[in-house]
């Protein structure tokens, strides 16, 4: 295994069709270590051959250091990384990705435990499920797709050794969110990773929650802002730029010719990250503290409340 700047080398080791767009990949080290650790709710980068990254949940047990799990739903209109994957990721391919890191961690809780999933949103919970019932604690998974042939690890879930409460929903069964989560208690906590609607129904229904009881994962590429033209400055390379309403300020920064990374382009993984000395953004991402927005901005998200923001690039 190798580790530079934080990289993993690793290798293909198993390839398993969960349905017939979701394909979950196990990973292993590629010199026969254990991997990493990491923690439920967990995610990785993997880095593609572009050198643009994706982020895919783990979906392995976290006790299980000698691979790595993550699923990947292939879609056939979209930014073309899940298709590399379904398409160049056989057993053998070597594949390089970051670190693990959690942004959707577990609460430490005795308290019940809500899940709700929709479609390969499923996948943060599985390695949360074994944590769980390691636990011993009490939870609950509502997990929604569109037919029943479309639910991911379905046979994990369903199996006798469940101890939580597992709702499969679909064709046409909904799931009514409110009834589901009901009014908060003591030790309780919800989450949720789905698509957009099932996200904002999320947070509708737990507006009155208390905010260390809510927990939500982004789920996909965020829609880029159709705000006003603004100007973006770049002080050491002497260039003004404009950012119109359907772009972005990273693909703005790339179309120009500067070494941009493209990654999650949803505010998480922090690969666009770039300095701004004036102006006043709107910063949208889901990672960066109060202090490091006062000095740095994710440029895959970020927006101008303003006719110019100022960058020391």
């Amino acid at each position: 295994m190798t580790n530079r700047n934080q990289y993993i080398t690793s290798v293909v080791s198993q390839v398993h069709d969960e349905t017939e767009r979701v394909r979950r990949y196990s990973l292993k080290c590629v010199d026969g270590w254990e991997l990493p650790p990491f923690t439920a709710g967990a995610h990785i980068d993997v880095v593609l051959e572009s050198g643009d990254t994706r982020q895919y949940s783990l979906c392995s047990d976290p006790r299980e250091r000698n691979e790595y799990q993550f699923a990947v739903l292939r879609e056939d209109v979209g930014r073309g990384g899940s298709l590399e994957i379904h398409q160049n990721f056989k057993v053998g391919t070597p594949v390089s990705l970051w670190l693990p890191r959690n942004l959707f961690p577990l609460a430490e809780s005795s308290g019940n435990h809500i899940l709700i999933a929709g479609g390969v949103g499923i996948t943060p919970f599985i390695s949360m499920i074994f944590e769980l019932e390691r636990r011993s604690a009490s939870y609950e998974l509502h997990y929604c797709a569109r037919t029943a042939s479309d639910f991911a690890f379905r046979e994990f879930l369903l199996s006798s050794r469940r101890t939580g409460q597992i709702h499969l929903y679909a064709d046409g069964k909904r799931l009514e969110m409110e009834k589901v989560l009901g009014r908060s208690s003591d030790g309780q906590h919800a989450y949720c990773c789905g698509p957009t609607r099932m996200a904002e129904a999320f947070a509708h229904a737990l507006r009155d929650w208390p905010e260390h009881q809510v927990h939500q994962e982004a789920f996909g590429k965020l829609p880029v802002p159709q705000g006003p033209t603004y100007e973006v400055v770049l002080r050491r390379s002497n260039l003004t730029l404009t950012v119109v309403p359907g772009k972005s300020l990273l693909h703005t920064l790339k179309d120009a010719g500067l070494p941009m990374k493209v990654g999650c382009e949803s505010g998480i993984c922090t690969l666009c990250k770039v300095p701004w000395v004036a102006g006043a953004p709107i910063h949208r991402d889901h990672v960066l503290t109060s202090t490091e927005r006062e000095t740095v901005l994710l440029s895959c998200v970020c927006g101008s409340d303003g006719d110019a923001i100022e960058l020391d690039l």
